[in-house]
């Protein structure tokens, strides 16, 4: 199976910095800045001095950085304490630990603005390193307080670092005789430590009264490990001495940097480091346009792991700096992510990680929807700097991507109500942390900004009901609940690019599917965009309507498949019983489609999908399959885990000699139980073949195969897409065997069984598995899989683990498969058809006869049809039985080189030219298969202009359609 696994760590929620002095941004008199500390702060404050001269203001600081919404806290820390109980371990990120050692830092007397001048005049004068540097460094990383840890190991007044992978303070110690602890947690001595680590990065270099000369050095003070973002935040210090800053201490102080000519140096940036590296990679858009692309190549989970995208964070940064974020981010040893990032003084926003995939940002363990569902944001501010949490330029930018991003998505524009409703979270949402100085007001200021946005009409997500196919064609059938918006416009049909879900497209819209539509039958010819391989893997969408603005698309449903051309091999129906969105957060998932998967990866079959109120229904019957897959999920007794419909359908299977795989949770909790409201001891112990014993726990996991059974060493890791925490303790009955035990001793989570069933006389076969194998990384399954397929007596010659049919520039297309195993395997034949109904024999490829670790097999077929080419792969054995292997499409267009498209990449207009008369119309289809601009052609046309200047950058298809379609791609800048 080639979904790649998921990678969930305790990750960190932060609360966002400062890069450039917020001053710049708004010219305020002292007595506004003044003002404003009073208005945020109100405990006394305390002023000792000291022999020496030095000055130290303290003040309390707890009611300033604690999050005023208590109640949401409170909610919070009940569903944690909740969840221990239940098992789940719920682990505090270091982010929490920072906001806790903030309020521990703040409340210790500070020096006050005069002193802290005199420690930087001080240490500037003992090591010979311009002072006015350090203060502006000061200014930027903690406007001249002592703070720290942030979340990325920056210590105090200067931001030093000290971490893995930068251990600047330990140098700085070793410079100047001072103690470490001394140095994190004393203003004088973080300011001495860094200015002689200034002179020390100055690397033997003449001291000189040129800023500009300084600049490399200052760089290295960043203590940054990515070259783009060490330039970045070194500029922004050389900003406050070009621009001047003037902001408030939390103790009533006026902090005045005056400004004074400099030039600040043009730095190019050296070459990254492989694993520290920030992914700028050519021609790839961001999903936000005007974000900065610094992806990173690291710190993030592939793809959404079954998860929509249902949640908007809001997260801010108490210590450390935008760049800081960035640099953290794209470090492959920090396990520490976030979409995007939110610059304080000018709104710049950066993307880290896509929306497809899981940033590493929530640090909840165990509760990996939230990573799963969410799209984490990050915006710059300090807890010491109070004029940087009402930025205008950073409060607008974030409104607008958060606009943007649940208007995609279809996420309210509002704060969620409970924690697992769609909506906007905050940082207390998840984590029982506090957000210093996120008050009411502030979170009303943000929300307001947002719902002031272009309001969307809501559209739920449609119910698919079915997706099948027939063994003798390639036609898709599929059904689905009828929607009750009144103003449906009808639904949009989806179609996976390949295995791994990475892309889709439109196989029929609205405008076939309309409001009153529930069903249709399609062949891919028929499709929208026209695929270029199998399609077999669907979704469906819903579409309303929304005024001027473009339409509005729900959620998609779950993703259903169907194998397509295959003659040969056992009937498979996967049944979704999956209702309950509990440990399992998300709305839809593609479970089906990955069972799917294990199926085919394993044996030759004929798959269809369906939910199990098809089953009740008797649309789709049982009784036209040799093997059914049944998954109930996390489903309970409240969920109607085994109604009566279903369980005297399942029973007529099993007499007749059906062979079942069935996994859930709670079933044998709901079934087996006594006092259960679904009580079946006769279902449970007769037809599932086993005796419940008690409730499970995550902590029983993982699985692994009972010593002597077919499945002895199969091992299973389940709770990778959600985390299923009540697994059934069970034994087998009636001449069942254990197949699987839990971690816990004496623990059983799976049964078989081969034989007769109540009063069937046709020996049918069952394996029960406690707990959603779903859950569980997806080469595991297919390894179960495969000894369930051999234990159920599904045999074949061949079994195959890839097969693909690629046209090459030259015009040949290519056929690559790749076999597992070969028993008596004489050769394989290829197939042609043009419509993919009557097929003709266009080659073979000899054989290795008998393997078991499998072989790669190429074939090339020099003179394909003009058009779409179906290729059937078929397999002989030497008594001449044939086994059907599958079928792929190739779209072959050879009037590619009639066709010119430039400029290409281009920025507003591109231009087509073609022959006359071969096509009759262009359109403009984005990466979710939506047409943007249809144009009618003449037969006389032969070129035409097609204007980009509305459209989004990022990569389109132009297709050409006329007898021959063709299909090119084009990129807008």
């Amino acid at each position: 199976m080639r979904r790649k696994l998921p990678f969930i760590l305790t990750t960190i929620v932060f609360v966002f910095a400062v890069s450039s002095s917020a001053t710049a941004q708004v010219k305020r008199t002292n007595e506004d800045l003044i003002k404003l500390v009073d208005k945020n702060l109100s405990s006394p404050i305390k002023k000792r001095v000291y022999g020496n001269g030095d000055v130290f203001l303290q003040r309390a600081m707890n009611d300033f950085l604690s999050n005023t919404d208590r109640d949401r806290k409170a909610a919070i820390e009940k569903q944690n304490q909740s969840a221990k109980t239940q098992g789940v371990v719920i682990e505090y990120d270091h982010g929490g630990e920072d906001h806790e050692r903030l309020a521990e830092i703040l409340n210790r007397p500070h020096p006050s603005v005069a002193t802290t001048e005199k420690y930087i005049d001080d240490a500037a004068a003992e090591f010979r390193v311009p002072a006015i540097i350090l203060k502006a460094a000061a200014q930027v990383q903690s406007n001249w307080a002592q703070t720290g840890p942030s979340f990325y190991g920056s210590y105090g007044m200067m931001g030093l670092i000290e971490s893995d992978y930068n251990k600047q303070i330990t140098l700085a110690a070793s410079l100047t005789n001072l103690n470490i602890e001394d140095i994190k947690n004393e203003a004088k001595a973080n300011i001495r430590a860094a200015a002689a680590l200034l002179a020390y990065y100055q690397k033997g270099k003449p001291t000189s009264a040129n800023l500009a000369d300084w600049f490399e050095a200052t760089r290295d003070l960043t203590g940054l490990s990515n070259e783009e973002m060490k330039t970045s935040l070194a500029t922004s210090f050389y900003n406050v001495i070009k621009n001047g800053s003037k902001t408030v201490s939390l103790w009533r102080e006026i902090i005045q940097i005056d400004a004074q000519p400099i030039t600040i140096p043009e730095y190019k940036n050296a070459p990254e480091k492989t694993n520290r590296s920030v992914q700028n990679v050519t021609g790839t858009s961001t999903d936000y346009p005007t974000a900065i692309n610094r992806l990173t190549t690291c710190n993030y989970g592939s793809g959404r792991n079954g998860y929509n995208i249902d949640y908007y964070f809001v997260h801010y940064m108490a210590t450390g700096t935008y760049a800081g974020a960035i640099s953290w981010f794209s470090n492959c040893s920090s396990s520490v992510s976030a979409h995007y990032a939110i610059r304080n003084s000018d709104g710049e926003i950066s993307q880290v990680v896509r929306e497809s995939d899981r940033a590493y940002a929530q640090g909840v363990t165990g509760q990996p929807q939230w990573n799963g569902a969410g799209v984490s944001t990050e915006h710059e501010v300090l807890a010491t700097n109070l004029a940087m949490w009402d930025s205008e330029p950073m409060l607008v930018a974030a409104a607008n991507l958060a606009i943007d991003v649940c208007n995609r998505n279809n996420i309210p524009r509002v704060r969620r109500g409970v924690n697992g409703d769609r909506g906007i979270y905050g940082h207390s949402d998840v984590k029982a942390t506090d957000c210093p100085n996120l008050t009411a007001a502030r979170w009303t200021n943000l929300l307001s900004r947002i719902a002031g946005g272009v309001i969307i009409p809501s559209v739920s997500l449609p119910t698919l009901y079915y997706i099948t196919g027939t063994g003798t064609s390639n036609v898709v059938n599929a059904a689905w609940k009828a929607n009750t918006e009144p103003t449906l416009k009808g639904y949009r049909l989806y179609y996976a690019l390949d295995d791994d879900f990475s892309g889709w497209a439109l196989a029929a819209d609205e405008s076939t599917l309309t409001a009153t539509t529930t069903s249709i039958s399609l062949n891919p010819s028929q499709f929208l965009v026209v695929p270029t391989n199998t399609p077999v893997h669907f979704k469906l969408t819903a579409v309303v309507p929304n005024g001027v603005n473009p339409d509005v698309e729900s959620a998609p449903s779950d993703v259903y498949s169907r194998t397509v051309n295959v003659t040969t091999g056992p009937r498979v129906l996967i049944v979704d019983a999956f209702d309950r969105v509990n440990d399992y957060k998300s709305r839809s998932h593609n479970f089906a489609a990955i069972y799917f998967e294990t199926l085919r990866d394993n044996a030759t079959m004929r798959i269809n999908s369906a939910v199990d109120e098809m089953i009740d229904a008797g649309t789709i019957l049982l009784s036209d399959y040799d093997m059914v897959l049944w998954f109930t999920g996390d489903d309970s007794t409240a969920d109607k885990i085994f109604n009566g419909t279903n369980k005297t359908k399942v029973k007529a299977f099993l007499d007749s000699g059906g062979k079942l795989l069935i996994t859930g949770s709670e079933i044998a909790y709901s079934l087996g139980r006594s006092g259960a409201g679904e009580y079946d001891k006769d279902f449970m112990n007769n037809y599932l073949k086993a005796t419940y014993i008690g409730d499970g726990a995550a902590a029983d996991y993982p699985v692994s195969g009972v010593v002597g059974s077919l499945f002895e060493g199969t091992t299973l890791n389940p709770g990778e897409s959600y985390l299923a925490r009540f697994p059934d303790n069970i034994s087998p009955f009636g001449g069942a065997t254990s197949i699987l035990k839990y971690n816990t001793a004496g623990l059983f989570g799976g049964v078989a069984y081969k034989g007769t069933f109540g009063s069937g006389t046709v020996p049918g076969a069952i394996i029960y598995l406690a707990f959603p194998l779903e859950t569980a990384p997806q080469a595991q399954i297919t390894a179960f899989t495969a000894k369930a397929l051999t234990y159920f007596e599904v045999t074949l010659p061949v079994t195959l683990l890839d097969y693909k049919a690629t046209l090459q520039h030259t015009g040949v297309v290519k056929l690559q498969w790749q076999t597992a195993a070969e028993t008596d395997n004489k050769e394989f034949i290829i197939s042609r058809s043009v419509d993919g109904q009557q097929f003709n024999v266009v080659g073979s490829v000899a054989s290795f006869g008998n393997t078991t670790t499998g072989n790669n097999y190429v074939f090339n077929d020099k003179k394909p049809v003009n058009g779409i080419n179906y290729y059937r792969l078929a397999q002989q054995d030497f008594d001449g039985k044939i086994t059907d292997l599958g079928t792929r499409v190739v779209n072959v267009s050879l009037t590619d080189n009639k066709v010119e498209i430039y400029p290409n990449p281009t920025q507003d207009i591109v231009n087509v030219a073609f022959v006359a008369g071969i096509y009759h119309q262009i359109q403009l289809i984005d990466s979710n298969g939506k047409i943007l601009k249809q144009i009618s052609l003449d037969s006389s046309t032969t070129k035409t202009a097609i204007s980009l200047n509305n459209v989004a950058s990022g990569i389109y298809l132009l297709k050409l359609n006329g007898n021959i379609p063709l299909v090119k791609k084009i990129i807008k800048n």
